[in-house]
């Protein structure tokens, strides 16, 4: 059996700071989202989408398939921007 030797990157936020631990507690909000993906501008899959996860929480989102579990996260982690609205981190 052959030992790998895997080296993590530091995560960095938008600014290009190193994101820490002490980040991960700060309060996550969704103000008033609204998103379509640039390939279906058509179909609106969130429209004023409101939420706010307390620092140090952990939220489950659950719904059927389409319902934008998925696009929630893909907006959290910056590979999208919202049409209109805010996500705030802190």
């Amino acid at each position: 059996m052959e030992k790998m030797n895997i080296t993590s990157q530091l995560q960095r936020t938008t600014d290009d700071q190193p994101l820490t631990s002490a980040m991960m507690l700060r309060d996550i909000t969704l103000d008033s989202i609204s998103f379509r993906y640039p390939t279906r501008p058509d179909v609106l899959v969130l429209d004023n989408l409101t939420l706010r996860v307390p620092g140090g929480q952990v939220l489950a989102i659950c719904g059927s398939s389409g319902s934008g579990k998925s696009t929630i996260a893909q907006l959290l982690l910056r590979f999208y921007e919202p049409q209109s609205g805010e996500i705030r981190i802190g």
